[in-house]
């Protein structure tokens, strides 16, 4: 019987533990993926017309390199030399407006992750809108952390 009540507790505390890595891990995600989208709205915002393209495009790029996949980074970089388009934000809306809109859940699917935040959008005749973004994110564990590897 003792062996028996000793077994059980230890799959309990082995099976919290396992939890808690879990919540631990996807608590870093959260913050990884806010302190991306922050990162990429900063450099967004702060791009004035007399900043090149190509030193955003390289600022993105130093981003890409921290927080994304070696192929996720250079398929942005590719697409964004010969586009312009910004397949890290994939071309949404870049300023976080109001900054605590910016919010990451869980997907329903495995290391799948929903970004979603405010921002403010013009129309063709240059009067701003409200807009609200949402992109799927998914994210895949390397030997220096998590990345992101996917951006739709």
């Amino acid at each position: 019987m003792l062996k028996k009540t000793t077994v059980i507790i230890s799959l309990v505390l082995v099976g919290n533990l396992c939890k808690a890595q879990t919540n631990q891990s996807s608590i870093y995600i959260h913050t990884m993926l806010k302190d991306f989208y922050r990162a990429v709205s900063y450099v967004w915002t702060n791009a004035t017309p007399d900043v090149s393209i190509s030193m955003v495009g390289r600022q993105l790029d130093s981003l890409a390199q921290k927080y994304c996949t070696r192929e996720l980074r250079l398929k942005a970089k590719k697409t964004y030399e010969t586009t312009s388009f910004d397949l890290l934000m994939n071309e949404n809306s870049y300023e976080i407006v109001p900054p605590e809109s910016l919010i990451v859940i869980n997907d329903t699917r495995p290391n799948s992750y929903i970004v979603s935040y405010k921002s403010i959008d013009q129309d063709a005749s240059g009067k701003r809108i409200p807009t609200a973004v949402t992109l799927h994110v998914v994210v895949v564990r390397c030997k220096d952390g998590y990345r992101i590897s996917e951006i739709k």
